[in-house]
């Protein structure tokens, strides 16, 4: 006899049928929370032996393989998310893989997860779920560099999973079969087959999730909005907000509740939840973190945000019981509305305070939450927290959940500064803290979301990351290329001139600065040069970077050399104008407040030094008022004074355009012209000769 039990969380048919034995079912339920069904197979059923049968489990379907000798020894079938384990060593489960996107099996004490798509989230909960076993992934290879940051014991890479068999001893004719074998509590061995020969044999040492208890901490910190994919070049309405926020358990069932004054009141479930585990990536190596965080990402299409421009309030509930306060943000626009728009450039901050560096800015920004109306998002030149990894990354998660402060009320954009790049120099936290540099087309494991770029209103922002180029440590092959990205996109966006006029590059670091010691301001220009050059051919107006702390503004200088003959206007020294500027003004916007090092500024002026401001808080504005007309101030949060400001303004590309277009526009008047003039002489010609033949 052998005995046939299943569970699940709803109530079940009483009976299967196994060609035409009808099986009856006795049901207990257990605990109040899962049904337990429990069927007898005796010996004279005459079940044949190593044949496939299908059975119906309420709504689930497996595919059971009976035990050796007749049955006699006695099996259990246990249900786990609607799939199945097996207790016996000379059994085997011939599995039959649905089209979903995570499944997962549990045979002894071995959670096999296969992945058909490569859902994060979903991966998640499985792993979650299964953390008393030993945890295998089967799927394709290419998701497995994404799930990098989960802990689990082997990824088993499959051409074809659609149909594999699972055994410990008795041998069936597969294409694919997996062998595992269970040395002692810490050692698993599997081997895989394809065709019966073995094309792997692997060891594996068990490992262990950090955080295994799902929901004990679900309160929603660190909120920050990110502009979607809808404002890059791919242009999609189904990803337009992101809203992130972390919590220090995993909290699946956490959603976002969004509304406002014109009747949109949803309800959104969390989208992506990503595990940053410190320990896992630093797992090779002398470095020790224990810190762990669960990373949420709601994301927010056409259906929710039906107008552009206007104000939405929003609430995040880690779980029913914990929510966070009420927030609002305003939707950028990304076609321009004939309306002037304020974006604010701040970088280098962090958030300790003990010598008070950006409580100032921290201040201003807590001033402006309910200022949606005045300005449209925040950018951010780089260099948080000093550093992200710091005291096991306590320093990183108290940025977070201070950051709030601007981020759960402004769309942040930002660039990667050098305190930004973690222990192994790979930005880890950065990357999967931030969401808005993953939105690029260039997004790729080797290029680091080294770029993207966004289109809001009139402007095309660029923002790139050249760290490992002004430290020297990119070969020529790698500056190639991502100078190529560049151009690639400056291109694209000059052919979209028409519609968005003007181009702004954003970096970390600074194309000019005054402190001649540092290698930064001496030799950038040098290090950065073919990148210059493409800012001089495609007109880029102005370059925003950091990395300094203080502000200054620097004259647009090409090859370290003031302008000659190109046209450019200026008012004088202090150059509050700069009208049709062959080469960007420099801009040096890192001022926000930090502790890591006080310089003694101002500098001695360089040549293209225009103005520095002293060690104060500061943040700059900019206003973009029309296609011709930027205007920028940079405020000292201390003084609460503008200290320094400018104008841009470029007419000469619009101007030049509209004089292309008026050519182009006469040459086809005047091709069109000839033509019917050609076709009607033809005619009368024609007219003519008939005539002349007619008798």
């Amino acid at each position: 006899m052998a005995t046939l039990q299943y569970k699940s969380y709803e109530e079940c048919l009483s009976y299967s049928q196994i060609n035409r034995i009808r099986l009856k079912y006795q049901s207990v339920l257990i605990d109040n929370l899962y049904y337990e069904y429990t069927t007898k197979i005796y010996k004279n059923y005459s079940l044949q032996i190593n044949i496939d049968y299908n059975i119906t489990l309420g709504m689930k379907s497996i595919i059971l393989r009976l035990p050796q000798k007749n049955g006699q020894q006695p099996f259990k079938l246990l249900n786990q998310f609607g799939n199945s384990q097996i207790l016996n060593e000379n059994s085997s489960l011939n599995l039959q893989i649905e089209h979903k996107d995570v499944m997962s099996f549990m045979i002894e004490s071995i959670a096999l997860i296969f992945i058909n798509e490569c859902n994060v989230n979903k991966i998640l909960e499985h792993l979650i779920q299964n953390h008393n076993f030993w945890l295998v992934m089967i799927g394709d290879q290419r998701c497995q560099i994404q799930l990098q940051h989960l802990q689990y014991d082997t990824f088993i890479s499959l051409i074809d999973s659609q149909l594999i068999t699972f055994l410990k001893s008795n041998q069936f004719k597969r294409n694919f079969k997996i062998e595992f074998q269970i040395h002692n509590s810490s050692i698993l061995q599997f081997k895989y087959y394809k065709n019966d020969e073995l094309i792997q044999n692997e060891l594996v040492k068990k490992s262990f999730l950090i955080s295994t208890n799902v929901g004990d901490n679900c309160i929603p910190y660190g909120q920050r909005i990110s502009l979607g994919y809808y404002y890059t070049n791919y242009n999609k309405e189904d990803d337009i907000i992101d809203i992130t926020y972390n919590t220090q358990s995993y909290c699946p069932q956490g959603f976002l509740h969004i509304f406002d004054e014109n009747g949109i009141d949803q309800w959104i479930k969390i989208r992506e939840t990503r595990i940053l585990n410190m320990s896992k990536i630093y797992e090779n190596s002398n470095q020790q973190f224990t810190y762990v965080t669960y990373i949420n990402i709601v994301s927010l299409n056409s259906y929710t945000i039906q107008k552009f421009g206007q104000i939405y309030y929003y609430e995040i509930y880690g779980d029913i019981d914990s929510k966070s306060n009420k927030y609002q943000f305003k939707v950028p626009l990304k076609q321009y509305d004939n309306k002037e728009h304020k974006i604010i450039f701040f970088g280098d901050m962090d958030s300790n305070w003990n010598g008070n560096k950006s409580k100032e800015t921290f201040d201003w920004f807590q001033s402006i939450q309910y200022n949606q109306s005045d300005y449209d998002v925040l950018i951010f030149e780089g260099d948080m927290a000093y550093d992200l990894e710091s005291y096991n990354c306590q320093q990183g998660d108290w940025w977070l959940r201070n950051m709030t402060t601007f981020t759960s009320y402004y769309p942040l954009l930002s660039t990667p500064g050098n305190h930004d790049s973690g222990a192994n120099y790979e930005f880890d936290y950065y990357r999967m803290s931030f969401l808005s540099p993953e939105k690029s087309q260039y997004n790729t494991r080797n290029n680091y979301y080294n770029f993207y770029s966004v289109d809001l209103g009139l402007v095309h922002y660029i923002f790139y990351n050249p760290t490992n180029i002004v430290y020297n440590e990119s070969n020529q092959q790698q500056i190639d290329e991502m100078v190529q990205i560049m151009e690639n996109d400056l291109n694209q966006a000059n052919q979209n001139r028409e519609n968005v006029p003007w181009i702004i590059v954003n970096s970390h670091f600074p194309m000019y600065c005054s402190d001649s010691s540092d290698n930064q301001c001496s030799q950038n220009f040098i290090a950065l040069q073919p990148f210059a050059d493409l800012f001089t051919k495609y007109r880029v107006a102005i370059y925003m970077s950091a990395h300094q702390h203080n502000y200054e503004r620097d004259a647009p200088f090409i090859n370290n050399q003031s302008q000659v003959n190109t046209g450019l206007i200026t008012d004088g020294p202090q150059q509050h104008l700069v009208k049709n500027s062959a080469a960007p003004i420099y801009i040096v916007e890192g001022s926000a407040g930090q502790e890591y090092y006080t310089p003694l500024v101002p500098y001695e002026n360089q040549p293209y030094t225009v103005f520095q401001t002293g060690y104060n808080d500061g943040i700059g504005i900019m206003t973009i008022h029309n296609s011709t007309h930027i205007y920028f101030e940079q405020i000292d949060l201390i003084t609460q004074q503008v200290v320094d400001y400018f104008w841009c303004v470029q007419d000469r590309q619009i101007n030049s355009n509209k004089t292309l277009n008026i050519i182009l526009w006469t040459l086809l008047g005047f091709s069109i012209l000839g033509i019917l003039g050609i076709g009607i002489l033809y005619l009368i010609r024609r007219q003519k000769i008939k005539e002349q033949l007619l008798p």
